[in-house]
């Protein structure tokens, strides 16, 4: 008899969340990129399974490389730890997608702030799934929660350590999984793809300051502390002021765009 291996409550819900994304970028596609065309719906489900390929695999390595650098120094073996089914930094994540997709945009032709633009919603919402997957495995997890907070406490920790495991803690992976959701729906319903970079630099900061800001209630260790703060902090920083550059690029664009169609109008007339 062949004793198949238990799935894991982590690796369900991340491909729960990489399955979710990839379907909210063939709507997308098909919405956006492929309007209007009569094979549309198979051209987006073709361009949005190459997406999350590219952008899944080269996000998968980003995030695990991130992992090894910030634990450098506590990892008897890299090799094994590479090798290792857990252990891995959103962020590291984003950096390798975006990368990968940048060669991808060029090589296809396909202008890159637009395809992010198309793709920050999967992105939230694939990250909004994958959290409650970081709830049920007991990582990134909060710190104790005070007695005015104790509704709020939850035992999210599952480290094998009791002293860590039995203390009621801050649920950080559900209060992050609620904002993603939230986040998801805005970057869909005032997304505005029609200005280039106004969806992502939209993700950028709102992601980038709530990051900045759940990390300060976060529990477990992430690696690198640097002047005061941790590591993941310092990049949602740099994250959200992206972000706002974005936002301000798309409104100067538009502004270019409005008064060039008014002056083509008034020669027009």
């Amino acid at each position: 008899m062949v004793n198949f291996p238990k799935p894991h409550p982590y690796g369900i819900m991340v491909s729960l969340g990489f399955l979710s994304g990839w379907a909210m970028a063939v709507w997308r596609f098909k919405r956006h990129f492929f309007r209007g065309d009569p094979e549309a719906s198979q051209k987006a489900f073709d361009k949005a399974t190459d997406v999350a390929l590219v952008g899944g695999m080269f996000g998968f390595l980003g995030a695990k490389l991130m992992f090894l650098w910030a634990h450098r120094h506590e990892l008897d073996s890299l090799w094994r730890a590479f090798l290792s089914s857990g252990g891995f930094v959103f962020f590291g994540g984003v950096i390798g997608a975006i990368l990968a997709l940048f060669v991808y945009a060029r090589y296809t032709g396909i202008p890159f702030l637009y395809l992010t633009d198309l793709l920050s919603p999967s992105l939230s919402l694939g990250h909004a799934i994958g959290r409650i997957g970081c709830f049920l495995n007991g990582c990134c997890y909060g710190i104790p929660v005070g007695s005015c907070c104790a509704f709020l406490g939850a035992y999210c920790a599952h480290t094998g350590n009791p002293a860590i495991d039995m203390v009621k803690r801050y649920p950080t992976q559900l209060f992050e999984s609620t904002f993603l959701f939230i986040l998801t729906y805005i970057l869909v319903k005032f997304g505005n793809v029609e200005k280039r970079g106004h969806t992502t630099g939209l993700y950028f900061v709102s992601y980038g300051v709530w990051r900045f800001l759940i990390e300060f209630i976060r529990g477990d260790d992430r690696g690198t502390y640097f002047a005061g703060l941790w590591i993941s902090q310092w990049i949602a920083l740099a994250v959200a002021i992206m972000g706002l550059v974005l936002l301000f690029r798309a409104k100067v664009d538009d502004k270019q765009e409005k008064m060039k169609k008014a002056m083509e109008d008034r020669d027009d007339s």
